[in-house]
């Protein structure tokens, strides 16, 4: 739970960054891409273990949806970008505001349930 609270943490941080610099992306943006991907993975092998409290399945289920529709919106903006013949693909600043607010609720909601408040 620690370490979904340093998703959360990394995610609001890669949003905030993204807002606020005109920089491509370097190494440390594609190492936590990375752990944001494996993090995916984890949320989907623990949600299929079932062995979860309410808080953890509401957790991990929203990582689970929120990182779904992240790729579903890549994958569709690459094809709608694509064939208007643009080679850099332009990302909205909504999309990293609501990657802030995402972080930020998946950090705060891991301390919550590791602070042992919460539905059990």
């Amino acid at each position: 739970m620690a370490f979904s609270a340093s998703v959360g943490a990394l995610q609001a941080f890669e949003g905030l960054k993204a807002l606020t610099s005109s920089n491509g992306k370097n190494i440390i943006d594609w190492a936590a891409s990375t752990v944001e991907f494996l993090w995916m993975f984890v949320s989907c092998y623990a949600i299929a273990l079932g062995d979860l409290g309410t808080n953890e399945k509401i957790l991990y289920s929203s990582f689970v949806a929120y990182t779904s529709f992240g790729w579903v919106y890549g994958a569709y903006s690459t094809f709608v970008q694509g064939s208007e013949g643009k080679e850099v693909l332009v990302i909205s600043k909504l999309v990293y505001v609501v990657s802030v607010i995402f972080g930020f609720y998946f950090s705060s909601y891991s301390i919550f349930i590791l602070s042992g408040n919460g539905v059990q």
